[in-house]
């Protein structure tokens, strides 16, 4: 049975090793996503994207602290324990 673990730890050290080498080596040689531009011999011009609307403008008014939702923290009581006198004595 002691055969039996050791040879079985073994087993996962060595794969768990292997599987790391192996994934190591894949992300080695990925390559760098690069954005297509061209397609052949023809460019392919890209969408101008709109800007992201500011908090101001998603609701139409002027941020205040009267229209953000607050919330307060209450502080955690911390909880004391004092181990009991160990007297070993009758």
């Amino acid at each position: 049975m002691k055969l039996y673990r050791t040879l079985l730890k073994v087993w996962i050290g060595m794969v768990s090793l292997a599987g790391f080498v192996t994934g190591w080596i894949f992300i080695a040689r990925a390559t760098e996503v690069e954005t297509v531009t061209y397609v052949g011999n023809t460019v392919v011009n890209m969408p101008e994207l709109q800007p992201l609307p500011t908090v101001e403008g998603l609701t139409g008014e002027p941020l205040t602290v009267s229209n953000v939702q607050t919330f307060t923290v209450n502080p955690v009581v911390q909880q004391t324990f004092t181990q009991p006198m160990r007297t070993g004595g009758s």
